[in-house]
């Protein structure tokens, strides 16, 4: 593909819209489950210290932030699938987990169809499938990315990871870099 070529349009979505998914609203400490079905908001936050799983196919469309903060997880069951779309800030940080419960990275994919950058931070452990391709994602921090991913531009710095699963091929617009201390 040519970069810029390949684009993400959200889904019309069968639910109402709410305005948010957040703290105050089930979603900040403690433990919480998705079944499922569609979800759709304009913003989605998830944090200190909760725990979020996933039983069925869910589908979460958050059009101006999906934002995982503060030691919280999300944890899928067997056969259960998760898709994310958000056009805004996406940004999962400090001590997050995200399908560290699996062995199948095709199982959460996140599809950001904005131009603002894509945050993996402060050991934060994600494993799936991110498709961000007008955007650029930073990896930081200590974070570790599990997976598949398109992007624009990628960045890892400060004993980051970025650990992509099967085969791969780099576009004729990349190139493979060697590994370095910064």
């Amino acid at each position: 593909r040519v970069l810029g070529e390949f684009s993400l349009t959200p889904p019309v979505m069968s639910v109402p819209k709410v305005a948010s998914i957040e703290r105050g609203n089930d979603f900040e400490g403690g433990f919480s489950t998705l079944t499922s079905g569609e979800y759709w908001c304009d913003s989605f936050w998830l944090g200190n210290l909760h725990t979020l799983t996933i039983e069925g196919d869910v589908v979460i469309r958050a059009d101006d932030s999906f934002l995982i903060r503060n030691h919280s997880s999300i944890l899928l069951e067997p056969d259960a699938t998760l898709t994310i779309w958000t056009g805004g800030t996406l940004s999962l940080e400090n001590n997050t987990s995200v399908g560290m419960n699996l062995d199948d990275h095709t199982r959460i994919t996140i599809n950001h169809y904005g131009t603002e950058e894509v945050r993996f931070e402060n050991t934060t452990e994600f494993q799936g499938t991110l498709h961000a391709p007008d955007a650029t994602v930073t990896v930081s921090n200590s974070a570790q990315f599990y997976g598949a991913m398109t992007a624009a531009d990628l960045s890892i710095d400060n004993t980051a990871g970025v650990h992509i699963a099967g085969d791969f091929t780099f576009e004729d617009a990349c190139y493979a870099a060697g590994d370095t201390q910064d």
